[in-house]
């Protein structure tokens, strides 16, 4: 039997993490289609250094619920 991941609720994830976001877990992403979503720029995210990605959460909030802006509004 599969055991289901703890939700992990943070300011930034990586591609990796994200899947375990509260909203990613209710409507089962996976990392695939994460990483499908960075590579059609359907979902902002950050390469700091280059190298590694970071996905802000309210970039994946805001990616989940289908809508252009951040679930908290504008980002200031």
């Amino acid at each position: 039997m599969p055991s289901t991941p703890a939700p992990l609720r943070q300011p930034v994830y990586s591609p990796a993490e994200a899947p375990r976001h509260p909203l990613a877990l209710k409507f089962r992403i996976s990392e695939r289609m994460i990483r499908r979503a960075i590579q059609t720029n359907r979902l902002r995210y950050a390469r700091p250094g280059g190298l590694r990605v970071l996905i802000a959460a309210e970039d994946l909030e805001a990616w989940i619920t289908g809508d252009g802006t951040p679930l908290g509004g504008e980002r200031g």
